[in-house]
């Protein structure tokens, strides 16, 4: 009897599942990322919202990249919380997207975003990289600053990267002692 009871118990809960639920977990399963973005994208706006993560996850998997930008750019017009993990999440999907399609500068501003998040300070990490790609030295530099001021074991490699924008800037007077100060 005390077997049956667990068993007894979990029925009501897989009842619950909708076919669109199921339908997720399968195409999940399956890896089939656009399939489950076509699906998502059928569903009522209302149903869509449900499903946020994996369709944004989906659209981003199967190279869709500007429908991800526009799905994340919708969802950060309107959730201004920034402790709302949907907030966290549109924030890395469009920085994610936006390096895929090669834009470098807006992808490090999206990461920067990220990364000023209390507890996602190591996202900074991929603006620096970001702001290498796109040449863009003085985001680097603004980055590089907030890395090494929100995480002092970091410092180091920060001082570094700053010290490579200030060069790149052609301000060697102020990048020399950040660099010896990273050595």
């Amino acid at each position: 009897m005390r077997i049956l009871v667990p068993a007894l118990l979990a029925l009501p809960l897989l009842a619950q599942i909708s076919p669109q639920d199921a339908h997720v977990q399968t195409l999940t399963k399956a890896k089939d990322w656009a399939g489950l973005a076509d699906f998502i994208e059928s569903l009522s706006p209302k149903e869509r919202g449900r499903f946020l993560m994996p369709w944004i996850s989906a659209l981003n998997r199967a190279g869709r990249h500007e429908r991800a930008i526009q799905v994340c750019e919708a969802v950060l017009s309107q959730l201004k919380d920034p402790k709302d993990p949907q907030v966290t999440m549109a924030l890395e999907f469009k920085a994610r997207s936006l390096g895929s399609l090669g834009q470098n500068a807006d992808a490090a501003l999206a990461w920067e975003a990220l990364g000023m998040l209390p507890m996602f300070e190591g996202m900074l990490d991929n603006a620096v990289v970001e702001a290498r790609n796109a040449h863009d030295w003085t985001t680097l530099a603004r980055v590089a600053q907030a890395r090494g001021e929100r995480s002092p074991t970091m410092k180091p490699f920060a001082d570094g990267w700053l010290g490579e924008a200030l060069a790149r800037q052609d301000r060697f007077q102020e990048a020399e002692p950040v660099l010896r100060a990273a050595l």
